[in-house]
């Protein structure tokens, strides 16, 4: 495999910040025009379930963001949910097929449930009844067959200490601003079947470097499956495969373009957007409040 030595990585953080502010700016307004007089884990929303009817002439009922917990519901209705906390907190994390929108569980939580009651979700996925179930304080248990959907949801739902996470954040920026390709060997690089066709060779020094910088992190473990999470939320932007299939296929016809540095300055722009999530939840589901059960 030919090395990267060449390749020169100019990688502003001044421009990464700038685009993390802007994106965190386009879902704010989205976020606050919607729901301005929403609370979205007390109170209940304003007039925002209505009958519509659509293009074949069928009733439906359309209810934007919180669903209330009164919601009438008959055999035979036909419902339009629109989602408008899908990526608050640590519900987008990271990507993961078929994820149920955070709305539908934290109606069905607070409607059938007390506080304090125990949550089952027996297909985890993601994790997202078991967020909803500490934002509403309950207890839950989560069961999924797939290891990744466990690791992951045990991320989600795991409080971490803000100073400890962002220092680390800080201490990982500051080593992708450092990054050269002679810092990686290639006992780092891992072999897999077709790996140079699935990646650039840039982005796989790229991508071994993130991940020994974040495996020799002095940090509790804890903090380190964080940003392992983030640190796998980027592999496929990064890589040549066809980003919008739910297979994982390269088509030539979309002619892909993945550039020397897009691996580290996407890392560099997920954290800066997931540490503040990560933040916020930890405030509203602190360590000391926490019995789950995973």
């Amino acid at each position: 495999m030919q090395t990267a030595q060449s390749i020169y990585y100019p990688i502003s953080l001044d421009e990464i910040k700038a685009r993390v502010a802007r994106k965190n700016g386009r879902r704010r307004g989205l976020f606050n025009s919607k729901l301005q007089q929403i609370d979205l884990f007390n109170n209940q929303p304003l007039d925002n379930v209505k009958e519509i009817v659509n293009e074949f002439k069928e009733k439906i009922v359309r209810v934007d963001g919180e669903i209330p917990t009164d919601l009438i519901v008959k055999d035979g209705d036909r419902f339009l949910f629109i989602s408008y906390t899908q990526s608050i907190l640590t519900h987008g994390l990271h990507k993961y097929p078929a994820k149920f929108f955070p709305e539908l569980p934290r109606w069905l939580i607070k409607r059938y449930s007390k506080k304090g009651n125990l949550i089952l979700d027996p297909f985890a996925g993601s994790g997202t009844t078991n967020i909803e179930a500490l934002l509403t304080k309950r207890h839950s248990i989560g069961i999924d067959v797939d290891p990744f959907s466990r690791y992951l949801s045990k991320v989600k739902i795991t409080p971490l200490n803000e100073e400890e996470l962002q220092s680390t954040q800080k201490y990982l920026l500051r080593l992708i601003l450092n990054y050269k390709p002679s810092k990686v060997s290639e006992k780092d690089i891992p072999i897999f079947p077709y790996r140079d066709n699935w990646f650039n060779k840039e982005i796989i020094f790229e991508l071994a470097y993130l991940k020994k910088i974040i495996n020799s992190l002095d940090t509790s473990e804890d903090i380190k499956d964080f940003f392992k999470i983030c640190f796998s939320s980027i592999i496929r932007s990064v890589s040549n495969a066809d980003d919008n299939c739910t297979r994982t296929v390269i088509r030539k016809k979309l002619n892909k373009k993945v550039y020397p540095a897009d691996a580290l300055k996407k890392f560099a722009e997920v954290i800066l957007i997931s540490v503040p999530k990560m933040i916020e939840f930890s405030q509203k589901c602190p360590m000391e409040e926490m019995k789950i059960a995973a």
